[in-house]
């Protein structure tokens, strides 16, 4: 099928009317050049003309990686030479002074040898929409026929196209209607090749080509080189340049042909990897209270296996008796929008063996498209231990150095003045400041960020008089500054101590940058589904209708895609669930080719796939199911496949006039997907 554009559909975004200012003060200025002086009006025109042919050269040449339409290519091409031709025409005008013994019948000359080019270049271009094209080759035939009109001209075999006290010659006026003649037959062919071509560009291809016609009819009239006709036909070749320069640009840097999606199975097996070795413990819970996920480190706290901890309801299993209730009711008033979530907290744990462990606990809350609650992921610390070792430190300074020496968190204790009096070889490691470097500095300058420096030192006085501070208590996760400048996160525990008749504070901080990357992979790990690397069930509902809410206000239409792998069951059965796994992977990747990167595909469960395409119409439905079929063949193709790929479609047309919900429009594409099985069948 060879669609020019890969299917994705290009939108202008430029702005019309700013548009229209520009080009209309453009041409103001170039009339008013005009009146001062013909001559510099004509090197004026032609010169944007040139640069224009330049750009469109440069552009498609650098670009033509991405062309699966040869068509610009071919453009990009010829208009090189065009405008070489085009600037020794400017230089041969009447009044330049630069080719001596030659009058107005050369620049003229010069011009219809141009157009010739273009025009037929134009004829030519459409039946490369879908074939390959040799750029040596290419090159190559252009220089040899601009060498041979260049050679004709100025060696007088050209014929005559302007004499002078006479005007244009009957060859010249007849070239011109030729010339246009082959312009509009351009314009049929490019109509028959219209679906190689994006709507907007063959606008702007049309527009083009016919302000060409118009600037030929223009040169068909003027019997003076200065008069007005042989004006007006300069500024419509400017126009045609600029249009056909605009349908270039879109095509070769406006559309997205070079982007590729993420490999995300890969990124989940990373993500899970991190996960096992992770130092604190990931828990997610969806709204049913039961546990969806749990890593290694989250299974060696409780004791327990995966498998006797996914599925299970975490508020019945893992928390002692005395506190479910009171949790479980904060849970139900979270997801209710009744209060707010608290991040950071702690809470024991049950264990399978019946004690209980202390867990500091991180909270992310999971929200669909409305800002309700679909879920938790907590990531949590044992912090029995820690919690341990705090209160042994109150009772005995010399126990607190001997523990904290060897702890893996930084330690560090601050006196009631701000001024730093302990620091430990983990606060060395973490901060990169030496022993020697922190003590009796004032622990603000030192690690607190500028954009935290006035709150942090803000209740150092009330907490000199009464140990009491907003922080202390609690654990934290804010920002700190290590000795090169840098700022990461860390998590903060807070706790004030009585040393020596003054309150002191001891601050147990910890790098969490390795969390907080993991907690973010989570999130995207949560819509993706594993096999194929599409949006899962979730990941597709919940995009799909964010764009229905989005087109029914932007007035856009889409068209749902349900499509089914035929003989699913056959495949596993015959070569086994191995090969039918390399099936969907297959489905999912020519997918990927024949929609667009915007456009959301998910695959919904077993061998049922979706697809919302985004501002496409009834009228490009045929279009992509062709492509769909093409690629589908193409992969058909190869000796030796143990069976053929093929799909049953539904699809399914939203109108915003009179919008339909996902689950009909859904239910609506499922419908005529399996009446096509059924057909298939039959």
């Amino acid at each position: 099928m060879g669609l020019a554009l890969n299917e994705k559909r290009i939108t202008q975004t430029s702005k019309p009317w700013l548009d229209v200012l520009v080009a209309a003060l453009i041409m103001f200025g170039l009339y008013l050049v005009k009146r001062y002086s013909y001559p510099l009006f004509h090197g004026l025109s032609e010169l944007f003309s040139i640069v224009i042919a330049c750009g469109i050269f440069m552009i498609a040449w650098n670009t033509r990686r991405f062309f699966t339409n040869n068509y610009f290519f071919l453009v990009g091409i010829a208009y090189l030479f065009i405008g070489f031709i085009d600037t020794i025409h400017t230089f041969a005008y009447k009044g330049m002074g630069i080719f001596r013994g030659y009058d107005s019948n050369l620049p003229t000359q010069l011009w219809i040898a141009a157009r010739y080019v273009g025009s037929i270049t134009l004829l030519l271009a459409p039946f490369f929409t879908a074939r390959k094209l040799r750029a040596g080759r290419t090159f190559m035939a252009y220089s040899v026929v601009s060498f041979l009109l260049l050679f004709a001209i100025f060696y007088r075999i050209f014929p005559d196209c302007f004499i002078e006290g006479q005007g244009l010659t009957a060859f010249k006026v007849t070239s011109e209607y030729i010339i246009s003649a082959i312009l509009l037959v351009s314009l049929v062919f490019l109509y028959q090749k219209r679906t190689y071509f994006d709507p907007y560009i063959l606008k702007l291809l049309t527009a083009s080509t016919v302000t060409v016609i118009a600037s030929e009819m223009s040169f068909t009239l003027y019997t003076d080189v200065y008069g007005f006709s042989n004006m007006l036909g300069h500024v419509l070749k400017i126009v045609s340049f600029y249009l056909i320069y605009k349908a270039i640009i879109v095509t070769g840097l406006d559309s997205p042909y070079s982007m590729l999606f993420r490999d995300l199975k890969i990124e989940r097996d990373k993500a899970q990897q991190y996960l096992d070795v992770a130092g604190v413990m990931f828990i997610a819970i969806d709204t049913d209270q039961k546990v969806m996920l749990i890593n290694r480190k989250g299974c060696e706290v409780l004791g327990y296996e995966e498998h006797e901890v996914v599925g299970m309801n975490w508020f019945d299993t893992f928390l002692p008796e005395r506190l479910r209730d009171v949790v479980r009711a904060s849970f139900l008033r979270l997801l209710a929008g009744e209060i707010e979530a608290v991040e950071f907290y702690e809470n024991p744990v049950l264990t399978k063996a019946g004690d209980e462990r202390l867990i500091a606990w991180h909270n992310t809350v999971f929200y669909d498209e409305n800002g309700h609650v679909t879920g938790t992921l907590g990531s949590g610390e044992d912090i029995t231990e820690r919690k341990r070792t705090e209160k042994k430190l109150n009772e005995s300074e010399v126990t607190f150095r001997a523990i904290s020496a060897s702890a893996y968190d930084a330690i560090i204790i601050m006196d009631n003045d701000g001024i730093i009096t302990y620091w430990n070889k983990a606060a060395e490691r973490i901060f990169g400041y030496t022993l020697d470097e922190a003590i009796g500095k004032e622990l603000h300058t030192l690690l607190v960020p500028q954009k935290y420096y006035q709150s942090s030192t803000k209740g150092l006085d009330h907490f000199k008089k009464t140990g009491e501070g907003s922080a202390v208590g609690k654990t934290l996760e804010l920002s700190a500054l290590r000795k090169d400048g840098t700022e990461f996160p860390v998590e903060l525990s807070l706790s004030a101590v009585y040393l020596q008749n003054r309150w002191s504070a001891i601050g147990i901080l910890r790098d969490i940058t390795d969390r907080k990357q993991l907690e973010e992979k989570l999130q995207v790990i949560s819509l993706t589904d594993e096999l194929t690397g599409l949006y899962n069930r979730r990941g597709f509902i919940t995009l799909s209708e964010q764009q229905l809410k989005m087109a029914e206000r932007t007035k856009k239409d889409m068209l749902l895609f349900f499509a089914d792998l035929d003989k699913m069951k056959q495949i596993n059965d015959t070569l086994g669930h191995q090969e039918g796994d390399k099936a969907l992977f297959e489905i999912a990747t020519i997918l990927k080719e024949v929609f667009r990167e915007s456009d959301i595909i998910g695959r919904m469960g077993g061998d049922e796939f979706a697809i919302l395409a985004i501002d496409t119409t009834d009228e490009t439905r045929d279009v992509l199911i062709k492509r769909l079929r093409n690629i589908l063949d193409n992969y058909n193709k190869p000796e030796g496949r143990n069976y053929q790929l093929s799909l049953s479609t539904g699809i399914a047309h939203y109108n915003p006039e009179t919008p339909s919900t996902l689950d009909e429009l859904m239910a609506q594409a499922d419908t005529l997907m399996y009446e096509e099985k059924n057909n298939k069948q039959h």
